[in-house]
């Protein structure tokens, strides 16, 4: 258990460590976990620039300026989508040329309308690539979406309170007098008969 002098010690320790202030720090910290991390380890194969990635990230996030967790989330998410859309376009390229070599002669001058037409007889590799380009360019797409419906409802001022000026609903502020109250008697009513004389 703590004692009395350590919590106090942690409680001292903790004012001072507050994290980036400024908003290059921020920006700065919140590319560590894509430059340390899995992130960067898990979108980069093989073969792929990771400062590439990375630069692509910083340019996203200095331009899109995302605020809190989500907003990082999707701005990741849109850069992650870009950088499938290139790679899938690339190993689409690379394929094109794969298969171009193999071509007779006559069909190697403009090669890609031959190899498109022999992918549905095979594996359909292409078909592949291009279901999954599309799957990214809608993630970029859905990201985008949110990001933007996000950072718009941030920035929209609250509305007005709606004043209704109609006749009808108009509150009218008067002080009518009251009404005199009749008078309150106590002694019994005398009869307004005229008593008859004898004679």
């Amino acid at each position: 258990m703590s004692t009395i002098a350590q919590i106090n010690s942690n409680t001292a320790n903790a004012q001072r460590s507050t994290g980036p202030r400024t908003t290059d720090g921020k920006a700065a910290s919140s590319r560590n976990a894509l430059k340390y991390g899995i992130f960067a380890q898990a979108d980069v194969l093989p073969g792929e620039d990771p400062e590439a990635f990375l630069q692509l990230y910083i340019d996203y996030t200095d331009q899109l300026r995302p605020e809190g967790i989500v907003e990082a989330q999707l701005v990741y998410d849109i850069v992650r989508g870009i950088w499938l859309d290139l790679r899938y376009t690339r190993i689409e390229g690379e394929i094109i040329r794969l298969r171009a070599a193999d071509l007779p002669e006559d069909q190697r001058a403009n090669p890609a309308p031959h190899i498109y037409n022999k992918d549905p007889e095979g594996a359909k590799i292409l078909d592949k690539i291009d279901r999954r380009r599309n799957a990214a360019r809608r993630q970029l797409a859905a990201a985008r979406k949110e990001l933007c419906r996000l950072q718009s409802a941030r920035h929209v001022p609250e509305p007005d309170p709606v004043i209704d000026t109609s006749a009808k609903n108009r509150v009218r502020f008067t002080n009518p007098t009251p009404d005199p109250e009749p008078p309150t008697t106590t002694e019994p009513k005398k009869s307004q008969e005229t008593p008859t004389r004898r004679l």
